[in-house]
């Protein structure tokens, strides 16, 4: 092609690779460089490399290009694009069965290459989120979430939920079915009413104990509210009969924080923790009596109460400054615009990238492996001083960058387990010191039995805690209990009624 303007299309071509090109790969860990640059076909080859695994592309200006150069790229590069983006660009077939399309689809295309080389990966299935979304406006959010649940102490209110989510769940209603469900959520319902809706007004102590069987009555309402739960109050009561399915161990009388706390095979927790989809086959049926005991479980089905206090981000900065403990979360965020050069960030070919944020600055790739999420090019990003401003990282941070695959879904967080509530601002990826529990009311469930267990039991550790050595530990409990009264309730309706819940105040915009 030839003429004045090669050398201006030429440049616009170079912008385009630096830009749609270059920009894509090295961020993503492929070291690439322009190997060819022909103003005679007006195109510009890019050699990437990312381990052992080389690629070209080539970028053409225009799709109208010289039939022998199009040849000659088809037999020598793996991807040819054109300039032009615009929508009419679509498909162009070349030799060797390639085709040219708009340089708009290299994002899929370097998805697929990133693929090869680190295949996609099938992470551990979480529970499935509700689909259907409901709003609440009230001066008081906390109260309005109440109202909704005590409705469900009424059998009859009940019954329309439970017949309801049978017939959602493809399934007849049973008349005799419906009713033993109804009757087992309204009693457990009124239950956590009794527990829960005076705990702010009560001592220390009371609250914390009414907190825990306030959550055990929510967790039996929502085992019971739904079609594959338990079919009856008699049913859930059998679950009771071999305890709590927890046990705790007093390594260090006196040390709150190194307050040991295990799963068992029997009990009520085992079944809660089998009906959220945890895998209960490893959970012990004897109880730990002695360090040596512990170190021979399975590993995570034991963990010290200061482990599960630090899964708990709402109060994150209270626990760092009071113990110092390694916070056990992380913050999700998508790739930035920047770094994907114009192209979405979000579900490209079936996956997305994000950053994981470690404000404590210690968590590993080894531990977040454990967690068996759907990532797969787990890498510690190198922080710039506009990362640090950007997401608020103090200097000992660390920022993860992975590929997150979630075929059939539309974005990622519906394939890993996020938390969020209405104490933060964005939600969270927890770390859980127990096993696969992933869910935060299940981590709440066992922070509060074993926080009951040392108010109704170790009054020495107790004594020490509201006016001892102990004592840092007392705004950590204070606050948490006060988030938790918050949060659990409205947490365990959006799991009764199977709705996604924004509980605001009017002019919200969230």
């Amino acid at each position: 092609m030839g003429g004045m303007g090669v050398e201006a299309r030429m440049e616009i071509l170079a912008n385009s690779v630096e830009n749609h090109i270059l920009d894509l790969l090295r961020p993503q860990g492929w070291a690439a460089r322009i190997i060819e640059n022909n103003s005679g076909g007006e195109y510009i080859v890019v050699e990437a490399q990312k381990g052992h695994t080389i690629k070209k592309v080539a970028l053409l200006y225009t799709p109208s290009t010289d039939r022998a150069y199009l040849q000659t790229l088809a037999a020598t590069v793996d991807v040819v694009h054109t300039n032009d983006a615009s929508s009419q660009v679509k498909h162009y077939n070349l030799a060797n069965g390639k085709s040219m399309t708009s340089i708009s689809d290299f994002g899929s295309i370097l998805v697929a290459w990133n693929k090869e080389i680190a295949p996609q990966v099938q992470g551990r299935p979480i529970r499935r989120r509700p689909i259907r979304h409901r709003r609440i406006v009230a001066e008081d959010p906390s109260e309005a979430v109440w109202t909704r649940l005590e409705q469900f102490s009424s059998v009859n209110v009940a019954s329309n939920l439970i017949a309801q989510r049978i017939r959602d769940a493809g399934e007849e209603p049973v008349a005799e079915r419906v009713t033993a469900k109804a009757q087992g959520v309204a009693f457990s319902v009124r239950n956590a009413v009794d527990y829960l809706r005076s705990t702010p007004q009560e001592s220390l102590t009371k609250r914390i104990i009414s907190s825990y069987y306030g959550c055990l009555s929510l967790a039996s309402a929502e085992m019971l509210a739904a079609p594959s739960g338990p079919a009856s109050l008699d049913e859930l009561e059998g679950f009771t009969k071999n305890g709590h399915g927890l046990f705790t161990l007093n390594t260090t009388p006196g040390d709150l924080g190194a307050l040991g706390v295990g799963v068992l095979a029997s009990g009520f927790f085992r079944h809660y923790a089998n009906f959220l989809g945890a895998d209960v086959s490893v959970f012990p049926r004897d109880r730990a009596k002695t360090p040596e005991q512990v170190a021979a479980r399975p590993p995570r089905t034991y963990c010290t109460l200061g482990d599960l206090l630090a899964t708990i981000p709402e109060v994150g900065d209270l626990v760092a400054s009071a113990t110092g403990a390694k916070l056990r979360w992380l913050t999700p965020v998508p790739e930035p615009r920047t770094q994907m050069s114009g192209f979405s960030a979000m579900g490209i070919g079936g996956s997305s990238y994000i950053r994981l944020l470690d404000r404590s600055g210690q968590v590993t790739p080894e531990e977040i492996a454990l967690e068996e999420w759907p990532i797969a090019e787990l890498s510690e990003v190198e922080l710039s001083e506009e990362d640090l401003t950007q997401y608020g990282l103090g200097r000992g941070g660390k920022m993860f960058r992975s590929r997150v695959d979630h075929p059939g879904a539309q974005y990622h967080w519906d394939v890993i387990p996020t938390h969020k509530s209405a104490f933060m601002n964005n939600p969270v990826l927890l770390l859980p010191p127990l096993g696969s529990l992933n869910t935060y009311r299940s981590l709440a469930f066992v922070a509060l039995y074993a926080l009951s267990i040392a108010a109704r039991y170790m009054p020495n550790t107790w004594r020490r805690v509201e006016g001892g050595d102990q004592d840092h530990n007392l705004a950590v409990i204070k606050t948490l209990l006060t988030v938790y009264e918050r949060h659990l309730p409205q947490e365990f309706l959006e799991q009764i009624i199977d709705e996604r819940i924004s509980a605001v105040q009017p002019g919200s915009m969230f």
